[in-house]
């Protein structure tokens, strides 16, 4: 079942003004924009339901990707629709005389008006039967003429639709056109110019309210969602109406993303330039930077002018914090979308190249980057750099991201053989990994420091480190497990006295229990 509209009553209630001032005779051009997904055609389904209330004539047609080239696409589905389900006499009466039009609407009934020699006159003459047909058709009832995808349709369309807006004030016409918000200087903005200063409706759709998704993912879910669900959905779909379908229309969260998003979004990144494309794609790697490390790491020319297009387009935001200026990817799911369809080595290469840059100015926020750029960071440095973001993790006690940094800080200790770190970093990632509740792989660890500090002969560390596996075979519940040191000696740490308490009321506690 087709879920309800929500947060959109405001356009709603702008909608049903035009619908009344079109049935008293007063034509209007309605433009409907908005990012993919936002809910153009759903609203277009709205619009066409409150028209059919109002006994109105609906004309509908669309643009697609496949008809690009078609000259006229829309216009032409939707005339030959609506003659196509009228009465033969009723039909052949409304195109009695348009020659003119033979060529847009193959009909048997129309022969082609003689050519003149001058296509631009030719053309002129087209339209004026085109609008001659609609002034027939809404003769007897007004009309509402719905054209969704506009984005997609030739130029041809637009200033067809133009000029059936222009001169159908005094006709009971509502021209409907939707598309994907404009780019500068194109003929959608040129027409949405116009019609701005002829006293026409554009209404420019935003992302929902929290409130709203809130409304459509319970009606999507039959039920109240949960506060972890809704928090999920509304920081990943920020507002967009497909993008919550899509997330929630299988009852589940995905946690990839689902094919439709990544198709919607695809068709956006693919119409950029290569330059605009590949800024794109490090604005998302950086998660959100500042200009200054955006201009260090981008190697091409014109950074400013691809900047600026990408924020024309509404593809990137500015983010203003007092004095700090960041940039970041307007919604998750692009910059979800712009880094899974990097390979593996290009998010690498990118990655270590931004770690570089913010080491020179913010050593944590170069963690992330150290961590993802694989082999192709500075081995030596990103051990560092880890094995520090690590121990903070760890004091801030955020056991997972302890873990990430410490296996990849680990990883590079071993490969450059830096002897010096890697009892330190093991001890800090199996204390990760047992407070991540990953006993069996904390235990690995332990056994690993434990046989290298045997062939090492160092005896305290070996004492260390049976303290600490006593500590982790106590949280099994295995207390009778024999381990070493079975003593406190003076020359233990502190640590050892607090594993020999810990080791008896544990011990105790389970006797109990018994």
């Amino acid at each position: 079942m087709e879920s309800r509209l929500v947060g959109r009553d405001r356009e709603l209630g702008i909608i049903d003004g035009a619908i009344t001032a079109v049935a008293a005779g007063r034509g209007r051009i309605l433009l409907v924009s908005g990012q993919a997904g936002i809910g153009k055609s759903r609203l277009a389904v709205s619009s066409l339901r409150l028209a059919k209330e109002r006994n109105f004539t609906v004309l509908m047609g669309s643009s697609s990707p496949l008809q690009a080239g078609l000259a006229y696409a829309p216009v032409v589905e939707a005339l030959r629709r609506h003659l196509g389900a009228l009465p033969e006499a009723e039909s052949a009466r409304l195109l009695d005389g348009l020659h003119d039009i033979a060529g847009l609407i193959a009909d048997r009934r129309l022969s082609p008006a003689p050519p003149t020699g001058d296509p631009e006159l030719e053309r002129t003459r087209m339209f004026e039967a085109v609008l001659r047909l609609v002034e027939r058709i809404t003769a007897t009832r007004p009309a509402l003429f719905i054209v969704d995808d506009l984005h997609w349709a030739d130029r041809g369309t637009i200033e067809l639709l133009h000029y059936l807006g222009h001169n159908s004030k005094r006709r009971r016409l509502l021209l409907w056109c939707g598309y994907r918000s404009a780019e500068p200087g194109g003929p959608l903005a040129a027409l949405a110019m116009t019609v701005r200063r002829e006293d026409g409706i554009e209404l420019a759709l935003e992302p929902l309210s929290d409130r709203a998704v809130g409304e459509l993912v319970g009606d999507l879910m039959q039920h109240p969602p949960r506060e972890d669900v809704l928090s999920k959905v509304t920081a990943r779909a920020q507002g967009v109406p497909l993008f919550v379908t899509a997330l929630v229309g299988g009852g589940e969260i995905p946690a990839g993303l689902p094919v439709i998003i990544r198709d919607v979004v695809l068709d956006r990144l693919q119409r950029l330039d290569d330059r605009a494309r590949r800024l794109l794609e490090l604005i998302a790697v950086v998660g959100a930077g500042s200009p200054q490390l955006l201009r260090a790491v981008w190697t091409d020319d014109g950074f400013d002018t691809v900047l600026r297009q990408l924020f024309q387009q509404g593809l990137v935001e500015e983010l203003v914090d007092g004095p700090t200026l960041t940039y970041r990817v307007s919604h998750p799911l692009y910059a979800e979308v712009a880094y899974a369809e990097l390979t593996v080595g290009q998010r690498r290469s990118l990655h270590a190249t931004i770690a570089a840059a913010l080491d020179r100015t913010d050593v944590l926020k170069a963690a992330p980057h150290y961590r993802d750029a694989g082999d192709l960071a500075d081995p030596k440095r990103a051990c560092e750099v880890l094995g520090a973001a690590g121990q903070r993790a760890l004091d801030v006690h955020d056991a997972q991201e302890a873990v990430n940094y410490l296996s990849v800080a680990l990883h590079h200790a071993r490969s450059i053989e830096h002897a010096d770190v890697i009892p330190e970093l093991m001890d800090g990632l199996a204390r990760a990994l047992q407070a991540s509740g990953r006993l069996d792989d904390a235990a690995s660890i332990w056994d690993h420091a434990e046989a290298m500090a045997q062939s090492q002969g160092d005896s305290l560390r070996q004492r260390i480190l049976g303290y600490y596996r006593s500590m982790l075979e106590a949280e099994r519940g295995n207390v009778h497990t024999p381990m070493l040191p079975v003593q406190f000696e003076s020359q233990d740490p502190p640590i050892g006295l607090m594993v020999h308490w810990l080791l008896a009321v544990r011990a105790n506690d389970l006797a109990r229990s018994r």
